[in-house]
């Protein structure tokens, strides 16, 4: 089974083991039901633990600490450590990893706040249950139990198999929960939910990465991906110092990258019109060719537990990609795209956005159960990006006579300005820090910053000399900017809390 069976323990016994805060599953015997289980908080259960990150936690962890503890009422008012808050972060990684919304994200940290506090909890208190979900010999193996993304998936697999089509969305968080753990005490996980909310809500704008970005933040490391000289496939990744290698040959256009189940998977257009793939296998690097009729650069994305890839055909119909679980599947959505396509999950559903040759965009998304579309905006001459803020969709591009446009759904229409001028390349929108942030190439070839100060937009058109469309996304708690320099190198900025630095990262890129 998958699920703890309790044995019929006397009523002392089993006090005793409720006491330490483990949630058991699998209801007793009616002769033997056990006695109303008494509160418990965080700071109940002392337990040997495993690290859930090998590096430990982050400063930026120890940072989500003074931003939420003070709104904690539960079980971890005033007992969220950063260890704690490293154990979240990875739940909430995994969760992302497979493109699932923030409320997935926040069933499985109540699980985890009932079950083990947020700790990896490496010694069998509680029969033979382990990690952070306290799941039993019957769930894995001892190593898997105690992997955070492991296990995490293991709840998610749980979870979506107990409720097929997205039904879970539509139970309440403590029911979801219930359902997945079969505990002796389905009460205590509702009175957790709020402060689960609290942590992932905090945790999921610390690492934002945009899709159609040449960024990923994959196991607490940051990998950029470049169109390198000679169509060579670059990388350059972050572990504490900056590295680089070549992956492929024979790319074409800019990649993109998504976080796929914890590895880096890359997607470009090759030379001869393919949709190329690049991807961590564990030990090396995999290369295959998905294939042909790509006129344009790709965007990547994970919904609902699977990759999916867009880009313009050369019949200007836009291609998607997905994997099945056991293989690629393709198929033609839509048509008249004439510019690079972008792609995002807003409101549980997945959306894409591209350049019509009359200057519209044209806007495709899953209905749940089969693809709608329509055209809106007007005056885009460019590569566009997409964002999702304060639980409005926002989309950027390059506008008539080079302003930047920006269109966005008001919650029953779409509306649209123009937020600059002078800009010349495709820009890249992210959500850091509570605020919404735009940037682009302008035709000083400097780099150009907006964002949204919550009453207006504010603007600096000099950055930093760039000579290639930017890419943006947070990673550690920072957002990070990297495009091609005046020398070809890879640019880097990032913001420091209190100002913008750089850096020249080195390489040889090409547009």
């Amino acid at each position: 089974m998958l699920f703890r069976t309790v044995r019929p323990y006397r009523g002392a016994v089993l006090l005793a083991g409720v006491c330490l805060g483990l949630a058991v599953t699998q209801s007793p015997p009616a002769a033997a039901a056990p006695p109303p289980a008494p509160p418990t908080t965080a700071r109940s259960l002392a337990y040997s633990t495993s690290p859930c990150d090998a590096a430990g936690p982050s400063a930026a962890d120890t940072a989500i600490i003074g931003a939420v503890e003070g709104r904690l009422r539960g079980s971890l008012r005033h007992a969220l450590t950063s260890y704690r808050v490293s154990c979240a972060r990875k739940v909430v990684d995994a969760v992302k990893a497979r493109g699932l919304p923030q409320q997935a994200a926040t069933i499985a940290i109540t699980t985890t706040i009932v079950e083990s506090a947020i700790q990896n909890i490496d010694v069998e208190a509680d029969h033979d249950s382990l990690g952070l979900f306290q799941q039993r010999a019957s769930w894995g193996s001892r190593a898997q139990r105690l992997d955070p993304t492991w296990a995490t998936n293991a709840f998610l697999d749980k979870m979506l198999s107990t409720y097929p089509n997205g039904s879970w969305r539509n139970e309440s968080i403590g029911r979801v929960c219930q359902a997945v753990q079969v505990s002796a005490y389905p009460d205590r996980y509702a009175p957790q939910a709020e402060d689960a909310q609290i942590i992932v809500e905090a945790l999921w704008s610390a690492e934002v990465i945009p899709a159609s970005s040449r960024m990923v933040s994959v196991d607490g490391g940051l990998h950029v991906f470049e169109h390198a000289a000679g169509n060579s496939l670059g990388h350059l990744w972050w572990s504490g110092t900056w590295a680089r290698d070549s992956l492929a040959s024979g790319w074409a256009g800019q990649p993109t990258s998504v976080n796929v189940e914890g590895r880096p998977h890359v997607f470009g257009r090759d030379t001869a019109g393919a949709l190329r793939h690049a991807w961590w296998t564990g030990s090396g690097w995999g290369v295959d060719s998905l294939g042909s009729g790509i006129a344009g650069d790709p965007s990547a994305v994970q919904f609902e537990g699977r990759t999916h890839v867009f880009a313009r055909g050369g019949d200007s119909a836009l291609r998607h990609l997905w994997w099945t679980g056991a293989g690629w599947a393709v198929e033609s959505v839509g048509s008249g795209f004439a510019g690079q396509v972008t792609s995002l999950v807003y409101e549980q559903r997945l959306h894409v956005f591209g350049r019509a040759a009359d200057g519209q965009l044209r806007h495709v998304w899953w209905t749940g159960s089969g693809w709608a579309s329509d055209s809106v905006g007007t005056g885009f001459a460019g590569g566009v990006s997409v964002a999702e803020f304060e639980h409005k969709l926002h989309v950027f591009g390059v506008g008539s006579g080079g302003a930047l446009a920006h269109l966005w759904w008001t919650g029953s229409t779409w509306a649209q300005d123009q937020l600059a001028s002078g800009v010349t390349g495709a820009p890249t929108a992210v959500s850091y820090d509570g605020l919404l942030h735009v940037f682009a190439r302008n035709d000083a070839n400097r780099l150009t910053h907006v964002w949204w100060t919550g009453t207006g937009w504010g603007r600096d058109t000099a950055l930093a000399d760039v000579h290639g469309d930017p890419s943006g996304g947070v990673h550690d708690g920072l957002l990070h900017v990297f495009a091609r320099s005046e020398n070809n190198t890879e640019a880097h900025l990032w913001w420091t809390g209190s100002g913008w630095a750089t850096d020249d990262l080195g390489g040889a890129l090409q547009p």
